[in-house]
């Protein structure tokens, strides 16, 4: 068990030590943060995603998708490419029972129950709903290394899908479809 924070592209938020200072008051799981930026706080791992060289295409992936006009879509881009980052470092690290969420969330509860009530409900892949039809990176759980590679696979498939398209293959989801 384990808890993935991330964030690349921008400076680091002051709220992310808010984040860790919340989960070490419930837990002492290992923390890992991917992220781009200069950081230091002792009680998580950094790890510098640079260093997954490999996943420079992502950049120029995107700059040939329907979105890549979009100068608003950087938010949504990057809670993507986080799945990315997240299968690797999984992989790399043998890591499973992983929580990961937005920097900006509070837990108030031992991430090791949550990861527990996940795991015995859900299969290899569990995302926060928003409402009946749309989910959201408040919270999400990934058991293996190869839950975080399906996502991954799937973000890979339909990103070069514009959204009408889009809303015609998956016909139950009202609103824009943000991948």
């Amino acid at each position: 068990m384990s808890i993935i924070l991330y964030h690349r592209k921008t400076e680091i938020p002051n709220h992310l030590n808010d984040c860790i200072a919340k989960i070490r008051q419930y837990s002492k799981l290992p923390i890992y943060l991917i992220t781009d930026s200069a950081y230091s706080n002792s009680d998580i791992e950094v790890i510098d995603s640079k260093k997954y060289q490999d996943l420079n295409w992502l950049d120029e992936f995107y700059a040939g998708t329907y979105y890549r006009n979009d100068k608003e879509y950087h938010m949504w881009k990057e809670s993507s490419y986080r799945f990315f980052f997240i299968h690797k470092l999984m992989e790399e690290k043998n890591l499973s029972n992983i929580l990961t969420f937005d920097n900006d969330v509070l837990i108030y509860e031992n991430p090791e129950k949550i990861i527990e009530l996940i795991s015995q409900r859900y299969n290899g892949f569990a995302i926060t709903p928003q409402c009946d039809y749309e989910v959201v990176m408040g919270m999400c759980f990934i058991k293996t290394p190869n839950d975080a590679a399906n996502v991954s696979n799937f973000f890979s498939n339909e990103y070069k899908i514009p959204q009408e398209e889009l809303k015609a293959k998956y016909p139950g989801i009202k609103g824009n479809i943000y991948l």
